[in-house]
């Protein structure tokens, strides 16, 4: 019995095919059957595609019925005597292999069942050989078959191996795309490494330390070395040297490079000297005065002073600032306070009204912020401060130290009215003069204060600007943030109602799901919210600051410019400026409050697209600002929401959603939100490049829409009745307190004196 040979031919179409002899014949299929049997597996594949495809004869394909042939055909040969009549099942066919008995007779079996469509079958095939010039070579048509399956199985891993490497390069595109995202995230976050943290160092810090300097005493030397300072900065290496000589010096510095010590250890050296050689004491007064611009400021510079006294405990520290109990203050001055830290409105208080205020052994003055400190309505108070000094004592033998990192032509006047000798100025970069200009005479140019046009900022600070659309600045801010939770962080805003709204908004906001549900145990910034502004009380202010410096993990700080000049925040690694400042001295005073000393950090300042022309104007004095690229954050946080909430839509358009959604059911918070808006827009008109701020370049519309507001029009609506109503009712206890306080003022009128006697008077000399 000659071996079986298994062929479909469903879709296949024989052309014309010579009949080749028998010998070749033979020899053909003994090549083709071995061929036959290696692709067992590729047969069944390749029927089953066929099965897929052809729908039309689909109950025959899926029965797996094939016609089996025992021998070829040849022209002469009929069709009836030349076929197998079996028909077997598509699992039953063993492809070139002798039947068993067993399966000669379940294929019986199913023949019989399977009749009608074995008749219909041989028909086609009948009629399929008529078609083909009666006849053909089999042979020849299972070598096409074969040739046709190698080729569909060659397609198919083909195709399988190109989908493979479709994927294989989809997951590495999604992992170099990962990899810039987390690469732009670090950049965004903290770029920085422990090997940049060394240069730093390198960079500020010299080789020289504190005790090399002979004039520092020992006992000085030792409270710096417990405090972990050792080695000098720059700057302190250039000043320190210049006021021990005992010289008026104009200090100038970039932010965060450790001006507060250039000044405190020379002075404080020379006060412990002057101890060893005469007894100072708490009744001897006060030696030195140092005027800051804000109360924190004052704070943080008696701190640095306590460690600096550390070994000479009778050099008494204190402070005199607005907000302060005056009476509690006149205690203190009366038992003595040798250095003495004040801001210029309680200092003047006192000068006039504090008989047992002692000063007369008065060494030397410090004006902390100089430029600063005029800046904020001061100088009136700083000239009768001078006014008072010089008639008590004899002003024109303190040493004088102005320290600032911009100077200005104020501070040169005040100095002016404070003496006429020559001042030593260090950190100022060396001028160019005109030969216009004329001879130079030397004596004036040592009387003056050489300022400088461009500003100093640390090179370890990275700044960068970001142009986004008005209505998308808060929703932007918020995005911005959530990037930066285990960080510290400090924004400046322009007024007092700004930095209320935002703390409120940045505790209350929650995510939301894709139904609109609100999750309460989900905040969307994590980190801890801290707020200063001037008309917090002074306690509470004292509180924050103190909050602020010693907290450990992520938090911000919500603050107008009172915590702009000098505050040492050593942790902060990002400064973000909301508003624009009122001045270029400003934005780097701003920014300096991250890149302290050895540290580097990051600035943002965020704009309106029509403000790009600041950017160019900065570049005029020697600040750089890079443009920062906002889609990494906005494709992380939607990837985020995407993923916990299932929520598609776009960034900023969820994060409005969730400012308008913590406003919406409470009306206080939403005059909150008005005022922050009203505000915000005064400030930005008192700017003073009106080339580049105007407010009617402005969109209030969309503006209101990022603080959470709708319907809100550009007209005079905050000077209506009902406005004021409802801004009343939101501050009712804090406009009762102010109207309580002043006319208590005005009706008030000056006990009369009551007499003392001898007892009373003599507690009152020992209190």
């Amino acid at each position: 019995m000659d071996d079986d040979i298994m062929i479909n031919f469903g879709d296949f179409a024989p052309k014309k095919v010579a009949d080749p002899s028998k010998n070749e014949t033979q020899a053909r299929r003994e090549k083709y059957k071995q061929k036959a049997f290696e692709q067992k597996t590729n047969y069944k594949n390749f029927l089953k595609r066929q099965r897929e495809k052809t729908q039309q004869n689909s109950d025959d394909i899926e029965q797996g019925n094939v016609l089996k042939v025992k021998k070829p055909i040849s022209k002469n040969q009929d069709f009836k005597k030349s076929t197998n009549r079996t028909i077997p099942k598509l699992a039953e066919v063993t492809c070139c292999e002798e039947n068993n008995p067993e399966q000669q007779a379940d294929n019986k079996q199913e023949n019989q069942q399977d009749s009608t469509k074995q008749n219909k079958f041989k028909k086609d095939f009948k009629q399929y050989l008529e078609q083909s010039q009666k006849g053909g070579d089999y042979d020849n048509e299972i070598q096409k078959i074969m040739h046709q399956e190698q080729n569909n199985v060659e397609r198919t891993k083909q195709k399988q191996n190109m989908r493979r490497e479709n994927k294989q390069k989809s997951e590495e595109q999604e992992q170099i795309k990962e990899q810039k995202q987390q690469e732009m995230m670090q950049k965004v976050v903290y770029p920085f490494t422990e090997k940049d943290q060394e240069q730093q160092k390198l960079s500020v810090f010299t080789a020289e330390k504190f005790g090399e300097i002979e004039q520092i005493h020992p006992k000085v030397v030792q409270a710096l070395q417990e405090s972990n300072y050792e080695t000098m900065t720059k700057i302190q290496k250039e000043g320190i040297p210049q006021i021990l000589k005992k010289e008026n010096i104009a200090l100038k510095s970039e932010t965060g490079s450790g001006k507060t010590l250039t000044y405190l250890v020379p002075i404080i050296s020379n006060l412990v000297h002057m101890g060893t050689d005469q007894k100072i004491t708490r009744e001897d007064g006060s030696y030195v005065f140092v005027i800051c611009p804000t109360r924190e400021l004052c704070i943080q510079c008696e701190e640095v002073a306590q460690l600096v006294t550390k070994k000479s405990k009778y050099l008494i520290t204190g402070c005199l600032m607005g907000g302060e109990n005056p009476k509690k203050e006149k205690a203190r001055l009366r038992k003595g306070v040798t250095i003495l830290f004040a801001t210029p409105g309680r200092l003047l208080y006192h000068l006039k009204n504090t008989n047992s205020f002692l000063f007369s052994k008065l060494k030397y003055i410090v004006f902390e912020e100089s430029d600063r400190t005029l800046d904020m309505g001061f100088k009136k108070d700083l000239e009768e401060i001078v006014e008072q000094l010089t008639q008590k004592v004899s002003f024109e033998e303190v040493q004088k130290i102005l320290i600032s990192a911009n100077f200005n032509d104020s501070v040169e006047s005040l100095y002016l009215k404070m003496s006429t000798q020559t001042i030593k100025y260090v950190g100022f970069a060396k001028q160019k003069r005109n030969k216009a200009d004329g001879p130079i005479n030397y004596e004036e140019e040592k009387k003056h204060i050489k300022g400088d046009d461009m500003f100093k900022v640390p090179d370890t600070l990275i700044q960068y600007y970001s142009l986004i659309n008005e209505e998308h600045r808060v929703p932007f801010l918020v995005s911005y943030l959530s990037m930066l939770q285990d960080t510290k962080s400090i924004i400046f805003v322009s007024t007092c109602d700004e930095v209320d709204y935002f703390a409120f908004l940045f505790d209350a906001m929650r995510y939301k799901d894709a139904n609109g549900e609100v999750q309460q145990d989900d905040q969307v910034l994590k980190q801890k919210i801290f707020k200063l502004h001037g008309n917090i009380e002074q306690r509470t202010r004292s509180e924050t600051y103190f909050s602020f410096k010693r907290y450990q993990g992520g938090a911000i700080l919500i603050s107008t410019d009172v915590a702009s000049r000098g505050l040492d925040f050593y942790e902060v690694t990002h400064t973000i400026l909301f508003d624009v400042p009122t001045s270029i001295s400003e934005y780097c005073n701003r920014i300096g409050r991250t890149a302290r000393i050895d540290q580097k950090g990051i600035s943002l300042l965020i704009l309106n697209n029509v403000e790009r022309p600041y950017v160019d104007k900065m570049k005029k004095y020697g600040i750089k600002l890079n443009k920062f690229d906002d889609e990494p954050v906005l494709d992380k946080v939607q990837r985020e929401i995407k993923q916990k909430y299932d929520v598609g839509m776009d960034t900023m358009h969820y994060v409005e959603s969730l400012i308008r959604q913590s406003i919406r059911d409470d009306k206080t918070k939403y005059i909150l939100a008005r005022r922050a808006y009203v505000s915000s827009l005064r400030a930005y008109a008192r700017l003073k490049d009106k080339d580049i701020f105007r407010v009617k370049k402005l969109n209030l519309h969309l503006i209101a829409k990022g603080f959470g507001l709708s319907g809100v029009k550009a007209g005079n609506e905050t000077t209506s009745k009902q406005y004021q109503h409802e801004l009343v009712e939101a501050n009712k206890n804090r406009y009762d307190k102010m109207e309580k306080f002043f006319m208590e003022r005005l009706e008030k009128t000056a006990p009369k004196r009551k007499a003392m006697n001898s007892k009373k008077l003599f507690n009152m000399e020992f209190m």
